[in-house]
Formats: C-alpha cells, sequence, structure tokens
C-alpha cells in the first residue's frame, strides 16, 4: 500500500521532496541570516535544517499513522500522499 510500483514513481518522490527541501533550507538560512538573536544569526543554516528536518518528520509521522489507523485514507501514488499531507499542513 505505502511502497512504490515503480523506480519512476520512487524518482519523482526523491526529486519533489528534495528540490523542497533545499529550496526551503536557503529560504530559512537567508531569513534565519537577518535574525535579532545572536545564536540564530550565527548558526542561521543549522536552525533551517532543524525546521526542514521538523517539517519531514511531521510528513513521516502523518502518513505512518494513516497508514496505521486508516488504511484507506490516503493516495496510492507516493507522490500523492506527500502533495496531500504537505497541502493540508498548511
Amino acid at each position: 500500500m505505502f511502497e512504490c510500483h515503480s523506480r519512476s514513481e520512487a524518482t519523482t518522490v526523491a526529486v519533489v521532496c528534495g528540490v523542497g527541501a533545499a529550496v526551503a533550507q536557503l529560504i530559512l538560512t537567508l531569513v534565519f541570516s537577518g535574525s535579532k538573536h545572536a545564536s540564530v544569526r550565527r548558526h542561521a543554516s543549522f536552525a533551517a535544517h532543524q525546521v526542514v528536518a521538523f517539517f519531514f518528520m511531521i510528513i513521516v509521522f502523518v502518513v505512518g499513522t494513516m497508514g496505521w489507523f486508516a488504511p484507506g485514507g490516503l493516495p496510492d501514488s507516493p507522490i500523492e500522499r506527500v502533495c496531500t499531507i504537505y497541502l493540508t499542513l498548511i
């Protein structure tokens, strides 16, 4: 149910998630670089990484929880699952 049925599905999920994470990392690094707090400004890349990683942990948690408690509650395609959860969280 929650597996990729082809290599192209897995590649699509990896590319979409990877590009999204890289763009978010860059934008958040720029935002955190202008912070008033010295520790956040000094470690802007690390703070951005923490935010991006936390967001992906939420997605994995939601997919796992939905798969456990409501097996039919998410689309079968991996990219549709990620996009559905992403749009739900926004």
